[in-house]
């Protein structure tokens, strides 16, 4: 134990170290501890001890161990390189020979791909030098970005290679060569960073994000089994399969992984040291995409925090170029060639030495009629200054240049960057986005170069076209890997109950599942009003949400108590899943208007098509693993799935980054409307989720298989997916209350004559078809009842009333959970009754029938006049 611990401090502390040296200097921890650190470790210290070694030896060594530095930090040597790849490689022998025998196919092929891919993104980043400028291709690199007469000007030579500086590029003294869009010279590649190469590296702190996360699990996986097994041969009786951690205290769980590690030195040594590098990987990766989103390079990101600083001493002063003469002087071509850019700078910065505004003259000295003109302004913040790189942003199209765009695709990144223009280019998002009056002198400025043809700007196609179908589509899948895990969770439920260490506590196990779903929709409305005062944030709270959700289920993975997955499996998933849900439909309600209720109902089919897959999925993994594998493996999924796909999901229309946040109108809460919609859709909620939940456990007490139970959810879920599209497809053409009560008709008669009757595997097969074709396509009906809110009250938001009928549902699905669990306990007619009614769920199936009838409450509250 005591080995353990020192390993651990050991790795700890080198990784702290490597961390504060080399990410201590980046302009966002500049002023933190980090940063603090990295200048003690840097140059305190080795000042200290050049003064100490002029003291004890008249300062014999200070000149070698300068030599030495130099050679290491300013010349391109391959010593970090070789060292970098024998930690590597070494480590990989140490672990793929002793763990290769233990894994699966799966794992083998996993573990064979991640390990090689840091190598192919290696060589990559270290061969490619495409990004290198020389004489032959610098006329294209002068052409590539415009000059932003901030960071970058022109008319600059580098001195060294003898040719003008092309915007965004920087002279590397290491390599001897300027660089195009010019990130950083990366010593453990050795190699400038830069347009051609950068992606790979990218990939390569990806990958070894990767392959250390990836190890870290097989570390714990394989040491696991070891000790399970250990625990297996130890024990006899009921308890021999509990988890070897059952019971045990801290103490004593922390000991026995100590003794883990002493039997396998070498998994657990690679496994520690994978999870202790780890975060550094992966935090110099996210810091890059950071980077990428807001539009600018490491390079970059250093001038724009000597500008903030100049910023907050109030040296800083703005000048804005007259909208009638945005070119105040001919424009010479071979110093600032014309760059087919969609927006040009329409903004001088200068520094003042005395903090007081310069003359006008001395920004524009050619333009005589600027004298008197210039309306001089201090800059308060880095958010009042253009930033004109977008085309490296996440926003706006991400991986792709706008230089190789036809002119169309270029128009309409504009507009939809517009959305985003929000380039945070030091710690909080830096606003390059332009008002009313700056988009219209940047259209000036491209149809200037472009020609009448291109003179209006126009927005994305609503109601179809490629932008709007791929949004469609990732909406949809999002859905289906989102909400398709909780409404699955009838095969967790069979699982929690049957098996230890959960089964002895079966009275909360149903309140898992409806608090994952409850919460998801109860949190709605919070989320909604957030995003419609905060819109610039509506992308960055989709990102949240996903790794609230994928923290959420690996800490489930661990639990050892029913509440453990309350707090875990249901609550913190729920909150991530409503974070992350939440933006979609806002941007779902500006992609389609016509055929809005369609959209909608596609987008929520995707719960029912994923509850088809992913049920089976559950059960065959729960059945060969444990319910913590199949938890990770799904994180895993959705980390990889919804972190692709939220780049197609994204806004259509454009919102100022300089827009405040605005109040939100209530006034429709006043409307006898909403309240009887709503009341309508509680009510039937309240039995909505039952069969879902408890069908595989009905299908047991019938004497049934498990997969026989995870059918009949699957069947439900099947036909939920047409019922979404069909009732959302009514929901355009038919007032609402009449498709609402087409479900209602339909989901009641088949919980009373079907699910009531049902004693046989296929008489319940036929209510799982009929009860999902009903009811499971009810949110469908939100769309139509918020155009009815807005007759009444056209002052309403879509998002909120949505928000406010999520959260309805939200309710039935909280207390339908305890409602059901006390009625199954009372057994109410259990023998008395015939058929489904005497199985003693009874109370449960007349429950969901009269929920069912009560949800068509404002069809009858239409005919009297109240709707």
């Amino acid at each position: 134990m005591n080995l353990l611990k020192k390993i651990a401090a050991a790795v700890l502390l080198l990784s702290f170290v490597v961390f504060v040296a080399f990410f201590g200097r980046l302009p966002a921890l500049r002023k933190t501890p980090i940063g603090l650190l990295n200048r003690l470790i840097c140059l305190s210290l080795p000042a200290g001890l050049w003064k100490l070694d002029a003291v004890l030896t008249g300062g014999r060594l200070a000149p070698a161990f300068h030599r030495l530095g130099t050679y290491l930090m300013n010349e391109n040597h391959p010593l970090v390189l070789i060292f970098y790849l024998l930690v590597l490689s070494t480590s990989q022998l140490l672990f793929v020979p002793t763990a290769f025998p233990r894994l699966s196919q799966v794992h083998r092929g996993l573990a064979i791909l991640t390990c090689a891919l840091p190598y192919v993104f290696t060589y990559k980043a270290v061969r490619s030098r495409s990004s290198v400028i020389t004489l032959e291709n610098l006329r294209t690199e002068m052409q590539r970005y415009p000059y932003d007469h901030v960071l970058f000007q022109p008319g600059q030579s580098c001195r060294t290679c003898h040719f003008l500086k092309p915007a965004r590029s920087k002279h590397c003294s290491v390599c001897n060569a300027c660089v195009a869009k010019s990130d950083h010279h990366c010593i453990w590649v050795m190699n400038c960073l830069g347009k051609g190469n950068y992606v790979y590296f990218v990939g390569l702190m990806s990958s070894l994000g990767a392959m250390l996360s990836y190890g870290t699990y097989l570390a714990y996986m394989i040491l696991d089994g070891s000790l399970q097994a250990s625990t297996l041969r130890r024990s006899d009786g009921p308890d021999a399969r509990a988890h070897w951690s059952t019971g045990k205290s801290w103490s004593q769980y922390a000991q026995s992984w100590g003794l883990a590690f002493a039997d396998d030195v070498r998994i657990g040594s690679v496994g520690m040291l994978a999870l202790m590098t780890a975060p550094l990987a992966w935090g110099l990766f996210w810091y890059h995409m950071y980077l990428i989103w807001a539009g600018m390079t490491t390079n970059e990101s250093g001038k724009w925090a000597d500008w903030r600083d100049d910023i907050a001493d109030g040296l800083v002063f703005r000048a804005d170029k007259a909208p009638e003469n945005p070119d105040d002087s001919p424009r010479n071509d071979d110093v600032e060639p014309i760059v087919d850019w969609p927006i040009s700078s329409m903004q001088q910065l200068v520094r003042s030495s005395d903090g007081e505004p310069p003359e006008a003259r001395a920004i524009w000295p050619r333009n005589n009629t600027a004298t008197g003109n210039v309306r001089w302004r201090r800059v308060s913040g880095l958010h009042e200054v253009h930033n004109l790189t977008l085309d490296f942003n996440l926003s706006s199209a991400c991986w792709t240049k706008i230089k190789k765009l036809n002119r169309g695709a270029v128009r309409a990144i504009v507009m939809a960057s517009t959305q985003n223009l929000a380039l945070s280019n030091l710690g909080r998002a830096l606003a390059s986005g332009y008002e009313e009056d700056g988009l219209q002198r940047a259209q000036s400025r491209h149809s200037h170069l472009h020609g009448a043809e291109n003179e209006h700007v126009s927005l994305p196609k609503a109601d179809g076209g490629k932008d709007a179908w791929l949004f469609l589509a990732g909406c949809f899948c999002i859905e289906a890997l989102t909400w398709g895990f909780p409404f699955s969770f009838g095969v967790f439920q069979e699982y929690y109950s049957t098996h230890t260490p959960f089964s002895t506590e079966p009275s909360g196990i149903a309140i898992i599942g409806t608090s994952a779903m409850g919460i998801m929709y109860l949190g709605a409305p919070f989320s909604f009003a957030l995003l419609q005062r905060f819109p610039l944030r509506r992308r960055h709270c989709a990102v949240v949400g996903l790794f609230t959700m994928i923290i959420g289920l690996v800490a489930s993975s661990f639990a050892t108590r029913v509440s453990h997955l309350i707090l875990t499996q249901g609550v913190l998933y729920a909150i991530g899943g409503s974070m992350l849900y939440t933006p979609t439909i806002i941007f779902l309600d500006e992609w389609f208007i016509a055929r809005k209720g369609l959209a909608f109902g596609v987008m929520w089919a995707g719960t029912g098509f994923s509850g088809v897959c992913i049920p089976f999925l559950m059960n065959w993994g729960l059945s060969k693993y444990s319910f913590s594998t199949m938890l990770r493996a799904w994180s895993i999924i959705l980390f990889l799935l919804v972190g692709l796909l939220l780049y197609y999901v994204k806004p259509r229309l454009p919102v100022s980054p300089t827009s405040h946040s605005r109040r939100l109108h209530w006034g429709f809460l006043s409307a006898s409307t909403f309240w009887i919609l709503q009341t309508g859709n509680i009510l039937e909620s309240l039995g909505f989720f039952i069969p879902n939940i408890y069908l595989p456990t009905y299908a047991r007490t019938l004497g049934l298989s498990s997969v026989s139970g995870t059918v009949t959810v699957s069947l439900f879920n099947t036909t939920s997916v047409f019922s979404q599209v069909i009732l959302g497809f009514l929901s355009d053409r038919l007032h609402i209350t009449t498709v609402i009560l087409i479900s209602t008709i339909g989901a009641t008669l088949s919980v009373f004559l079907l699910w009531g009757f049902s004693t046989s595997f296929p008489l319940l097969c036929i209510f799982s078809l009929f009860y999902g074709l009903f009811a499971g396509g009810f949110t469908s009906t939100y769309t139509g009842s918020i155009q009815e809110v807005k007759r009444a009250d056209d002052r309403a938001e879509a998002g909120l009333v949505l928000g406010l009928l999520s959260a309805g549902r939200g309710i039935g699905s909280v207390v339908s959970g305890p409602l059901s669990e006390a009625l199954l306990s009372e057994r109410p007619w259990a023998g008395d009754a015939m058929l489904g009614y005497g199985t003693g769920y009874g109370g449960l199936i007349v429950f969901t029938g009269v929920s069912a009838m009560l949800g068509g409450m404002s069809w009858a509250a239409r005919r009297v006049g109240w709707v």
